[in-house]
């Protein structure tokens, strides 16, 4: 994550109640890399003194506390009194459903299971952060509109010069038409005074937004109205529509007779940063998960690969005596469930690519790999809509990030597939295409669908600008996509034509010096010595049995030793020699990590012998061990002609 700047406004006051040392330091840390100074405290009630005296803005509170435990502070603080609408997160090791919707009903604005993830806590704290500062925000407009009410109110001499000036927009209202609009108002609605006075107040307001407008109007009529704002969207004189935060104020007099004071403030920039804030949370949430699945999914496509390959190896032989049709349909049905798993690995394998999207540090990208990726994941979306026409050369090398480059094609690919009419899917195609332009590797993404209006084509890129149906789309995909490839150091452009459909054209710079290392199963360079197969004495370590089971049918004719645990392994080598050994790196019991520890420890002469396998190193420590210890590493499901290879040059060196 990049190193926060400094903020604009004032520092945010922020408490870390927690009564374990450990977990003060770490949440404190944390706390001060986005620029704030945490105050500590070990308990709940000297937190609520301070908090009494000098109310912090945020407070990151562990539930277990000596004492009052954490959900009473969080209830004492909401109960009233200074402060009492702090920003508050719970720090919880419970996570069941119950547990979560206690911690919420007691008042807190959100909640963090622990262990915590150091960036969940980091990203958490940015969507908090910026609630405070919106608050704060909206305390200072609040004074502004209060201070205009004053102003109002003493003199009506003075209305227009104060309204004229003011940074928010200002509405008269009477009968549900506008009398007056200042000129930060029309500045906000993109029109002329002469376009909006007399007209009915809602002209400009969303279809959708009515309801909620209107109800508030009746209820400012009866004087039951709340002071809160209401968000609306405002369709703008060009067409854009943009969220506008708007308060029906109190009665003014205004020519003589009672009218109504609205107070509009243009939010659609804030918005998008929370929205843009929310949908990280939301990633590192999702790129957990399917890197979890992707490990979880590759043990068992592991020992199935392995043991089809085995099948199809040996069954030739066993079926000497059957007939030619039914040895031509069981080969066949073998032949068919392998192919089945290596689409399911391929397509655990993008799982994978797309969880750990911005942590390569090569800054290069396959374009027709990420592109690839893309259209696997978008296939059924498209499916049912169009033909897709590859038009894909071989391109250079490119400067970016594979993963985040696959995101935006997912978001382009899913964009043109949505244009088009499902019911003339025969019709409809989406093409993509490579080429090189200027010496920039150029990518295309070509639908021919109805296009895109020529009056609104500039505002594709704006956060939440969508042509598609409720429902269907945030408005956020081709925003973010054109940040990511600005970031990327390229351009995006989109090229539409009623009637005749859209193309949306990506250029990244070229990088033909660089090779990076594309998807598929992986074996770094170890110490083989050629020569004959001899039959060697195999270990294999692995917490899944049926790995085991299949790894000793696989790796014939060595002699293959299979135990669950690292302990069962150190037994086993403490009482006899081994000529190769297969560990697992995840397992329950601290798997390979702990097991090359043990081994330098007990027998250093073996880690010469020792290769890892792997369905997913889905933990910053486990790829950082990768990364550097001087061992070979095979990833599930085999490649089991490589295995072998790899096994009998350790069972022969």
């Amino acid at each position: 994550m990049a190193e926060h700047s400094p903020r604009s406004l004032q520092a945010v006051r922020v408490f870390v109640v927690d009564d374990d040392p450990v977990m003060c330091r770490h949440v404190a840390e944390i706390v001060r890399s986005l620029h704030h100074e945490p105050h500590v405290f070990a308990d709940a009630e000297s937190a609520l003194l301070e908090h009494r005296e000098q109310p912090a803005d945020l407070l990151m509170i562990d539930w277990i506390l000596p004492g009052m435990d954490g959900l009473s502070l969080v209830r004492e603080i909401r109960s009233g009194g200074p402060g009492s609408n702090a920003v508050m997160l719970v720090m919880t090791a419970r996570d069941g459903s119950d547990d979560l919707a206690e911690v919420l009903a007691a008042g807190a604005t959100d909640y963090l299971t622990k262990p915590i993830n150091p960036d969940l806590m980091r990203t958490r704290l940015l969507i908090a952060e910026h609630m405070v500062m919106e608050r704060r925000r909206t305390r200072q407009a609040e004074e502004e509109r209060g201070r205009a009410y004053e102003a109002l109110r003493r003199s009506q001499q003075d209305f227009r010069q104060i309204t004229e000036g003011a940074p928010i927009g200002i509405v008269i209202q009477r009968d549900r038409r506008i009398l007056y609009v200042n000129p930060r108002m029309l500045q906000i609605s993109g029109r002329r005074a002469a376009e909006v006075l007399g007209k009915p107040t809602l002209a400009n307001v969303h279809p959708d937004d009515r309801g909620p407008f209107v109800e508030q109007s009746q209820a400012w009529t009866t004087g039951t109205l709340d002071a809160e704002p209401r968000t609306v969207r405002l369709v703008r004189a060009d067409g854009e529509t943009i969220w506008v935060e708007v308060l029906l104020g109190g009665v003014v007099d205004f020519a003589g007779e009672p009218a109504q004071l609205l107070v509009v403030r243009d939010v659609t920039a804030s918005r998008a940063m929370i929205a843009k804030l929310h949908l990280a949370d939301r990633l590192a949430s999702v790129g957990t998960l399917a890197t979890g699945v992707a490990h979880e999914v590759n043990n068992p496509l592991g020992y199935v690969a392995a043991n089809l390959d085995v099948l199809a190896e040996r069954l030739p032989a066993h079926l000497a005596q059957a007939s030619e049709e039914e040895r031509r349909d069981l080969l066949a049905a073998v032949d068919e469930a392998r192919d089945g798993t290596r689409r399911v690995q391929s397509i655990v394998r993008q799982l994978g690519r797309f969880a750990h999207a911005g942590e390569s540090d090569d800054g290069v990208a396959d374009v027709v790999a990420a592109l690839d990726a893309a259209l696997r994941i978008t296939q059924n979306e498209i499916r049912h809509r169009a033909r897709i026409v590859r038009d894909i050369e071989a391109v250079p090398i490119v400067s970016g990030e594979e993963a985040q480059l696959s995101q935006v094609f997912v978001n382009l690919l899913v964009n043109a597939a949505q244009a088009l009419d499902p019911a003339r899917v025969r019709l409809n195609r989406v093409r993509v295409h490579t080429f090189m332009a200027d010496g920039r590797v150029c990518i295309t993404v070509e639908d021919n669908g109805p296009g895109i209006p020529a009056q609104i084509q500039s505002r594709v890129f704006d956060p939440f600008f969508t042509t598609k149906e409720v429902g269907e789309g945030t408005g956020l995909g081709l925003s973010i996509s054109h940040g990511l490839v600005t970031q990327m150091g390229g351009e995006i452009l989109v090229d539409s034509e009623t009637g005749r459909g859209t193309r949306v054209t990506v250029c990244l710079d070229a990088r033909p010096d660089a090779t990076p290392t594309g998807p598929g199963v992986t074996v770094k360079p170890s110490r083989r010595t050629p020569g004959s197969v001899g039959r060697g004495r195999v270990l294999v370590v692995d917490d899944e049995p049926l790995v085991g089971r299949s790894l000793k049918r696989a790796l014939i004719p060595h002699d293959v030793k299979v135990v669950t645990s690292v302990a069962e392994a150190m037994e086993l080598l403490s009482h006899g020699e081994v000529d190769a050994i297969l560990c697992d790196l995840m397992m329950p019991d601290g798997g390979g990590i702990d097991f090359h520890a043990r081994l330098r420890a007990e027998h250093p002469a073996l880690l010469r012998k020792l290769c890892f396998m792997t369905g997913g190193a889905f933990v910053p420590e486990a790829r950082d061990f990768l990364e550097h210890v001087d061992a070979p590493t095979v990833k599930k499901p085999f490649d089991l002609p490589e295995l072998r290879e790899l096994i009998d040059g350790l069972v022969n060196s």
